[in-house]
């Protein structure tokens, strides 16, 4: 790709692993013609009687070739490369490293020099587990549930037409699933509507999809604030409030409203799917559809399964899941499932930290460094402060042997600051605010990092013990998939395979002995 594009846009490609449509690969240079499939053999032999094209490399591959030139790219991309990365992946930093040295090399030579680099990166642990993800995540996407039988789902109804009752309509619609979205306030159905025209025009600026697409999906949506039937659809979503008193009246009205077949399915985060079912005539067909907020970027959907689930209620689930192009991790109805239940003993800890005297930019430091997307304190500004401690208080409820209320985030929500949304959480937020440069303690960072890794991974062991999933493994996916936790390290369970269960077990042991009770470090 050296020769074809030059080095600059090379090894931007390179680096990025980026895939290119037809036409933006023509446009780097990377392809010459487009052609249709019926059209293909005759447009090539129609070509090699012609001759091969004449190449030009463009003014910047041009420049690459003087001397100092490529170094100095070289640099800046590795550069580049390590404010993403901070330097966790070996294989972009390789990447860069070979394409420089084979790209003046004679081909067998250059082939050798890539081959040795593919060889040294495969013995690493990351790319064992790297490639272990691959496997588990293709797996979720396509493997049917092993029992009952999937109905097809065409249509589907909304309940909720907030963040995430837009969210979900807007997805289902763009994958060919005619929606009705409902909400008792018109004003609701308006903004949601809204919303979901701002998803599809930011889609069609970024060319992610066409304006056809984006026609198409539009046509495949209606909203309706009245009680109409819901006959039709072969399953409906409950995207409301997050209170169990008004969940339970709306499961009443769709359960009288609906046809005998119908999946009822909410999209609750934390509270009991069971409980919910409980109320309603038919408690087989209820189960748990966690999406995760934005639903259009975050690929993970908990299934939330109860003692009275049917299997072909979960099998329907499952491959409806799988037809969004979502990935689907069936988790037994419990307490926060398996990602809220994990995360939360994790910021709860941090905001202790915090109240300890540890600033927030080196409590988050600390967890950028070991390869989380965004520290926890800045997380829970963007989840907001208010719906953090709702989670919190549900949780310590269920399990208050090792999980205690945060009287910080209660008294932060009392003032008002509630996180981005309010303009100031842990951080003050806005187009003007500048993030505020700290000068870090290897030791604190260090400290700070492993106590929250071994928080991490020892609620996940819980969650393994309580055989929440099945294999162990899929809360290992959950994690990476649903908070970014790093792929390279193959999730907290395979963090804590590579720790040790001894060395693990002695440290959660001093860790729980001076830290106040209650506290998640006793060992799962």
């Amino acid at each position: 790709s050296d020769l074809l594009l030059g080095l600059p846009a090379a090894l931007q490609l390179i680096v990025t692993g980026k895939l290119l449509k037809p036409s933006a690969a023509k446009r780097a240079g990377l392809a010459d013609f487009i052609v249709p499939r019926e059209r293909f053999e005759d447009f090539v032999h129609h070509r090699i009687a012609l001759g091969a094209p004449k190449r030009r490399l463009s003014l910047t591959g041009r420049i690459s070739l003087l001397p100092g030139a490529r170094h100095f790219i070289a640099s800046q991309v590795k550069k580049a490369v390590l404010t993403k990365t901070r330097g966790l992946y070996q294989a972009p930093l390789r990447a860069v490293e070979v394409t420089m040295r084979a790209s003046v090399a004679p081909l067998p030579k250059a082939m050798e020099i890539e081959r040795h680099a593919i060889q040294d990166l495969a013995l690493t642990p990351a790319t064992g587990h790297l490639i272990d993800l691959f496997f588990r995540k293709e797996e979720a996407d396509k493997k049917p549930w092993p029992r009952g039988v999937a109905l097809p789902v065409h249509h589907a109804a909304v309940v909720g037409a907030g963040v995430m009752g837009a969210g979900i309509a807007h997805w289902l619609a763009s994958r060919g699933v005619r929606v009705l979205m409902q909400d008792i306030s018109t004003d609701a159905l308006a903004r949601g509507m809204d919303r979901m025209h701002g998803l599809l025009k930011e889609g069609v600026k970024r060319r992610a999809i066409s304006r056809v697409q984006m026609r198409d999906t539009l046509d495949r949506l209606t909203a309706e604030h009245t009680r109409v039937p819901l006959t039709h659809e072969q399953i409906i979503i409950e995207a409301a409030t997050e209170d169990m008193a008004l969940k339970k009246k709306i499961f009443a009205d769709l359960a009288a409203r609906c046809g005998p077949d119908t999946v009822l399915a909410t999209n609750t985060s934390a509270l009991s799917v069971t409980e919910l079912a409980e109320t309603l005539p038919h408690p087989e067909r209820v189960i748990g559809l966690h999406f995760f907020n934005p639903v259009h970027r975050m690929p993970l959907v908990e299934i939330i399964t109860t003692p009275h689930t049917s299997d072909d209620v979960i099998a329907t689930a499952t491959a409806f899941v799988q037809k969004l192009g979502k990935t689907p991790v069936v988790v037994r109805d419990s307490p926060g499932f398996v990602v809220n239940r994990v995360l939360m003993p994790y910021l709860m800890e941090a905001v202790r930290l915090y109240e300890s005297g540890i600033p927030a930019e080196t409590i988050d430091e600390a967890m950028l460094e070991f390869g989380m997307p965004m520290g926890p304190l800045r997380l829970l500004d963007e989840i907001g402060l208010d719906v953090a401690a709702h989670v919190g208080r549900t949780l310590v409820a269920a399990f208050p042997d090792h999980l205690a209320a945060s009287d910080l985030l209660d008294r932060m929500v009392s003032t008002g600051r509630l996180g981005k949304k309010s303009g100031e959480g842990f951080y003050k937020h806005g187009a003007r605010v500048k993030r505020k440069t700290v000068k870090h303690d290897a030791s604190e960072l260090e400290h700070v990092q492993h106590r929250l890794a071994l928080l991490l991974a020892n609620e996940a062991a819980r969650c393994a013990r309580e055989k929440l999933t099945q294999p162990p493994e899929s809360i290992d996916l959950a994690m990476i998939l649903g908070t970014g936790y790093p792929p390279f390290l193959g999730g907290p369970l395979a963090w804590l395979r590579e720790l040790g269960a001894e060395n693990a077990k002695l440290e959660l042991q001093m860790l729980a002995a001076t830290t106040p009770q209650p506290n998640a470090f006793e060992p799962a």
